[in-house]
């Protein structure tokens, strides 16, 4: 019979090297005892980027135990930044979560830093037993958690999403798999050169109070110019105003790259695509351009899903592709096809300060698109329990946004114009937002990552709020990571 106060227990190893043979052992014993522990050595694959999967290791855990001695906590280094990372997700785990377990080796002082947490001293007689206690504790209030909660039920038709015939083609990209890295940032039969552009962008910030008027439009009234089909895609117009981007300091969910929660006031209309590029959307694309991009064969039985393993510079190309064929369809005065900024993404994603007032709050900023309590049953996350892809629409219209765009949360991470820097743990480009810094160039080297937004099917509830915010290298392929085009002014 299967132990399910130990079943499915995902546990990370945040150590220094030093520290390695002792840890090593706790990672065989926790193995034994049923668990599934995460070790460099043991986990990391050959030719794996170790900058990007550790905290990838570190997010899809569910306890990370901190391993403490003389030595590490003494000695900076990369250790270090694991452990601020460490500290950053367990700032989004409810309050009574056993999350983060400082673990000593050998006597030693805990740092100041993990102090609010309880430490075990391994080393003690009873102390691989009160470690034991702890995690089992964990799995039982996640099975708990599991078994209280509804399996959540998208609709049973296909969303009113964009359609088309489906051809057969011979090559095209790879619908699921592992995510990999190539040295090709398009197909190896050609590689895009990114211009850059932002000449009509306006972007107005302040961290000060924005007194709002009444508002003078709401989702119910608007009208149908706020909707357009152009190519076949449908687009939602995002109209100028302010919103507030970012966190407040008090948010228990929040990471440090979300705060200051600031005001932002994006001084032009814009379109945003109501759904996701799909597979079958991404496969005309293909069609068009002779991608030599491996296809899986059963693509065509997700036609209507969001495409993945897509890179940064192909979802650009898809834009420079699209651009072309709407032609002169595509109004002049609407800008031009392209990935949406950070801030365009989160403004469509979250609603604006006269959303706000019209709900009677000035101050509201909403967590996730339909709200500020979070609900399993409006957006494809690890709580639903799916573990992949879902049509796009497939949450309509209860997971929308006030704008009415579908998939904002969960389903697919989409990839943004924006830079996140080239230290994973810290931001390059911070809060409050500064659009002409630079973090929207588009021939920045292809090792500084890019910012994605939204959260996956494999990411939890403190993943797919609006305001957070992640990286991915702009290089990589990923079977959670895809995009949605923007119709907007040209960037710098």
């Amino acid at each position: 019979m299967t132990d399910t106060s130990t079943c499915s227990l995902r546990i990370f190893l945040c150590h220094s090297f030093a520290d390695k043979p002792a840890v090593r052992e706790l990672y065989q014993r926790l193995q034994a005892d049923g668990f599934e522990p995460w070790l460099d050595e043991e986990d990391l694959l050959p030719g794996q980027d170790w900058q990007r999967e550790i905290p990838k290791a570190v997010r899809n855990s569910d306890v990370v135990i901190v391993c403490l001695s003389k030595g590490s906590i003494t000695k900076a280094g990369y250790v270090h930044k694991e452990i601020k990372f460490a500290l950053d997700v367990a700032d989004e785990q409810p309050e009574d979560a056993v999350f983060l377990i400082p673990l000593k080796l050998e006597e030693c002082d805990v740092p100041d830093r993990l102090s609010l947490w309880h430490a075990v001293s391994l080393f003690r007689v009873d102390g691989y037993e009160r470690l034991l206690k702890a995690l089992r504790l964990r799995a039982a209030s996640l099975n708990a958690l599991d078994a209280s909660a509804p399996a959540a039920s998208p609709p049973a038709s296909s969303p009113a999403g964009p359609s088309s015939s489906v051809s057969n083609v011979s090559g095209g990209v790879n619908i699921g798999g592992d995510a990999q890295v190539g040295n090709d940032v398009v197909g190896r039969d050609k590689v895009i050169r990114a211009t850059t552009y932002i000449e009509h962008a306006t972007f107005i910030q302040s961290t000060a109070p924005v007194p709002v008027g009444q508002a003078d439009r709401s989702r119910e009234e608007a009208s149908a110019s706020d909707v357009q089909t152009w190519g076949g895609v449908e687009f939602v117009r995002i109209p100028a105003g302010k919103f507030l981007m970012g966190s407040r300091e008090d948010n228990p969910l929040a990471s440090d790259s979300e705060k200051p929660r600031h005001s932002i006031e994006i001084a032009y209309d814009y379109w945003l695509a109501r759904y996701p590029v799909t597979n079958e959307q991404f496969v005309r694309f293909v069609e068009a351009t002779a991608r030599k991009i491996d296809l899986d064969k059963n693509w065509s039985n997700k036609a209507d899903h969001p495409v993945v393993n897509v890179t940064w510079r192909e979802a650009l190309e898809y834009c420079n592709w699209l651009q072309t064929l709407l032609g002169r369809d595509l109004p002049a005065t609407a800008g031009r096809v392209r990935l949406p900024t950070e801030a365009e993404w989160e403004k469509a994603a979250r609603g604006d300060l006269s959303h706000a007032a019209d709900r009677g709050d000035p101050e509201e900023a909403r967590e996730w698109p339909w709200g500020n309590e979070f609900d399993k049953a409006k957006c494809n996350s690890e709580e639903g329990g799916r573990k992949s892809t879902t049509p796009v629409g497939a949450y309509s219209p209860q997971g929308d946004s006030l704008s009415g765009l579908a998939d904002m949360v969960g389903n697919v991470w989409e990839w943004t114009v924006s830079l996140w820097g080239l230290d994973l743990f810290q931001p390059q480009y911070r809060y409050p937002y500064q659009p002409n810094d630079g973090r929207e160039k588009l021939d920045a080297p292809p090792a500084v990552y890019r910012v994605v937004r939204g959260g996956a099917f494999n990411s939890r509830q403190g993943s797919v709020r609006v305001a957070y915010r992640y990286w991915f290298d702009s290089r990589a392929r990923s079977d959670s990571v895809g995009f949605r085009v923007a119709v907007a002014p040209r960037l710098f």
